[in-house]
């Protein structure tokens, strides 16, 4: 990803970021009675369980032994079935970690080997929205090392694994 790329992304992510939290400061309503703030919540929850999705889906695939271009193949198919073909271009998908932001940022031409006890930081995103946690990929399955803690969650399962995610919080009202 060059330079534009990566600005494009952060654009995104914030106008996002940004459209959520003005959405709560108008009056959301309810479904019957809908506020001015309804439609842009909803906006931003539809987005946040899809993000939850993707980054679900390149969790459960990334185990000892798999190329890592794999897992990126995973996630790229996961965004085709939830109707996004092309969003995985505007933002990096992430990659193993270490001392820096990431040891390398994961892409077709990857010749890494997910290993047994390596840390990877995978980050889905779309239009408004962005998932990152960080795992450990280990032979009894992966060990969620950033997790919600004070947000309200909603679980994702894949493949049979099930992962806790957080969810959007809503301060002072809502639905």
């Amino acid at each position: 990803m060059n330079r534009d790329e990566a600005l494009g992304g952060v654009v995104l992510f914030f106008f996002g970021v940004v459209t959520v939290l003005l959405s709560l400061r108008m009056p959301i309503g309810t479904f019957r009675a809908a506020g001015t703030g309804l439609f842009p919540f909803c906006l931003g929850i539809l987005l946040m369980v899809l993000s939850a999705a993707l980054m679900a889906t390149m969790m459960a695939h990334t185990r000892p032994g798999v190329p890592a271009k794999e897992v990126l193949q995973k996630g790229i198919e996961a965004y085709r079935e939830k109707g996004y073909p092309e969003e995985w271009k505007l933002h990096h998908q992430g990659g193993s970690i270490g001392y820096t932001g990431r040891d390398y940022r994961t892409h077709f031409g990857t010749p890494d080997i997910v290993q047994e006890n390596q840390a990877f930081t995978w980050n889905p995103s779309l239009t408004g929205t962005k998932s990152e946690d960080t795992i450990l990929a280990t032979s009894r399955g992966i060990e969620m090392i950033t997790y919600p803690v004070l947000y309200p969650t909603l679980s994702v399962s894949v493949g049979g694994i099930s992962f806790v995610r957080p969810a959007i919080l809503v301060k002072g009202g809502g639905m």
